[in-house]
């Protein structure tokens, strides 16, 4: 079974460098960007199997991101899980598109829960 490709958009450095060194010991593929822009680019270059997406960037915010994901022919059906020190909407209307969120801070766990829906195991995670 191939490694899938997780695209982590987080503009502080830690917390990207957190996601993805916890992502890569599972087994997954990872790039990492700080910015919306550049979260779309590296979309459209190389089609994730899942993001994981902060809401406060620099450049613009998430829900934009979101946005133009959900616009773009191939990116509309890749999972979206928000990954914010913003509390997720009460309302399920509120933010379509969302396929999960984890609140900051987190412990790996909950973010191993959070992505775990949308990752299929890789060869070390497979029961026997």
């Amino acid at each position: 079974m191939s490694a899938a490709r997780v695209l982590v958009v987080e503009d502080d450095p830690d917390i990207a460098a957190l996601l993805t060194r916890r992502l890569t010991r599972l087994g997954h593929a990872v790039e990492a960007v700080g910015t919306g822009s550049a979260a779309l680019a590296a979309a459209t270059r190389a089609v994730p199997d899942l993001v994981l997406l902060d809401i406060l960037l620099p450049d613009t915010d998430g829900w934009t991101v979101l946005r133009e994901l959900r616009a773009r022919p191939g990116l509309a059906e890749v999972p979206v899980v928000v990954v914010s020190i913003l509390d997720a909407p009460d309302d399920a209307d509120a933010r379509p598109g969302i396929s999960g969120h984890l609140t900051k801070p987190f412990r790996t766990t909950e973010l191993d829960r959070a992505v775990a829906p949308f990752l299929s195991p890789t060869p070390d995670e497979t029961p026997p």
